[in-house]
Formats: structure tokens, C-alpha cells, sequence
């Protein structure tokens, strides 16, 4: 991210705990430089968030 200066899409704590309900377990977690509180979050649940569990608002998203 720092040397393409890319910016995450809904990848912030308020994304993570919205969609976090059941899943499998996080493995090893990373603080990340766009969301202070979000390793803390995903440690704090032990759940990860998979990508088709969000796909159809994502797509939504694009589409609109």
C-alpha cells in the first residue's frame, strides 16, 4: 500500500463489525496504518470476515 498509495475499501472497523455475525476463526492479525482499532477488533471477536459474506453488498456498491 505504501508504494502504490492505494486506499482500502470497506476494510475499516465499522466494515469489519457490521459483517462479522459467524465465520472461522482469525488467524494471525496485523495492525493496519488506515484503522487503528481494527486488529483490535478482529482479535477481540476471533472471527474472520470472508469475502463472500460481503459479496453481494460489494457488488452493489460498484453497480450503483
Amino acid at each position: 500500500m505504501a508504494r502504490t498509495s492505494v486506499t482500502p475499501w470497506r476494510m475499516t472497523s465499522a466494515d469489519y463489525l457490521r459483517a462479522v455475525s459467524q465465520g472461522p476463526p482469525v488467524g494471525r492479525v496485523s495492525d493496519v496504518p488506515w484503522d487503528a482499532a481494527l486488529a483490535a477488533h478482529m482479535t477481540e471477536t476471533g472471527i474472520t470476515v470472508l469475502e463472500e459474506r460481503v459479496a453481494a453488498e460489494l457488488l452493489d456498491e460498484i453497480a450503483g
